[in-house]
Formats: structure tokens, C-alpha cells, sequence
């Protein structure tokens, strides 16, 4: 730049060339930065929909989870419900079995059989061919008196049990009842 000094008071005078020259960078450098601030409003615009759009999803996302939460508090709930009533009913259904179990200790005819009660068990169908000797008969006679009274004890001990036990467990249990396991 040319500067030449002004005669009166000191100041200096910028040629008009000069002046212009000047004035162009100026004005290109504002231009300049004024695409830059254009570009940086561009960028905080799409920064302010992203983080918006975040927000929202971080919102949906804690909606969801606590909807999760509360429905998973809910089904433990439920669960710990479900396993109470479960032992509840395991431990009443073991003094049940005990308690049968001790009647049925009373009917058990389980000790070693003569040759006389293995005729006595023998099926009528069988029998009403054999001859039978009147001791036979007796016995088998008196047998089925026996019979009836363990059948008394075993009705004894099961009325109870099945008085707790819902009607859908009845058919299971009588199949239990006269399976041969438990016949006498």
C-alpha cells in the first residue's frame, strides 16, 4: 500500500487503487464467511432434528421399558404366587399320602400266604370247577368277609384324601386303587 501523508493534519491518504484492492479481499473474505456460517447453520439444523429424533427415541425407549419393567414385576409376581400355592399344596398333598399311607398300614395284607389263602385268592371263575373241601370253603368264605373289611379300611382311608383332591383327579386315583399293585 501507498500511503502518502496528508499536509494539514497529519493523516495519512490511501490511494483509490489501493483502496479497491482492499476492499475486494475484504469482500471475499465476508463472503467467505458467510458460506461457512450458512454451512454451520446447515450443520446445527441437522444436529438439533438428530438430537430431537434421538430424544424421541430415548423417550419410546424408556416408555418401553418401563412397560417391560412393570410387566416383568407383574409375571415374578406371579411366579412366586404360583410356587407358594405349588408347596402349599405339595405339603398338603404329602399329609394326605402320609396320612392314607398309615390307614392303609392297617388294612396291609401283604404277609406271607399259606397254601390255603393262595386257594382262597384263587378267581371264582376258576374255582367253580374245583372241588373245593369245606375247609376250603370256609376259608374262602371267611376271605371274603376280610375282604369286604379291607375294602371298608381302604374307603376309610381314601374318603378323606379324595374330599381334598378336585373331581378331576377322582378317575386317576381309583385307577391307583384297583391296579394290582394295591389289591390284596
Amino acid at each position: 500500500m501507498n500511503y502518502k501523508p496528508n499536509e494539514g493534519d497529519g493523516r495519512s491518504i490511501v490511494s483509490s487503487s489501493e483502496s479497491s484492492d482492499r476492499d475486494d479481499q475484504l469482500t471475499e473474505i465476508i463472503q467467505q464467511q458467510r458460506r461457512e456460517i450458512t454451512d454451520l447453520r446447515a450443520t446445527v439444523e441437522k444436529l438439533v432434528k438428530t438430537v430431537e429424533a434421538q430424544s424421541e427415541q430415548i423417550s419410546t425407549l424408556e416408555d418401553a421399558h418401563t412397560d417391560y419393567r412393570e410387566t416383568n414385576e407383574r409375571d415374578k409376581a406371579e411366579i412366586r404366587q404360583d410356587v407358594t400355592e405349588t408347596k402349599r399344596a405339595t405339603e398338603q398333598n404329602e399329609a394326605h399320602t402320609e396320612a392314607v399311607a398309615r390307614r392303609l398300614e392297617r388294612c396291609d395284607g401283604s404277609e406271607e400266604r399259606t397254601p390255603l389263602e393262595q386257594i382262597v385268592r384263587l378267581p371264582d371263575e376258576i374255582l367253580h370247577r374245583a372241588q373245593l373241601t369245606a375247609n376250603q370253603r370256609r376259608a374262602r368264605a371267611q376271605t371274603q368277609v376280610e375282604a369286604v373289611s379291607a375294602a371298608s379300611c381302604l374307603l376309610e382311608a381314601v374318603v378323606p384324601f379324595c374330599e381334598a383332591r378336585s373331581t378331576e383327579e377322582l378317575p386317576v386315583l381309583l385307577k391307583l386303587l384297583v391296579s394290582p399293585a394295591h389289591e390284596n
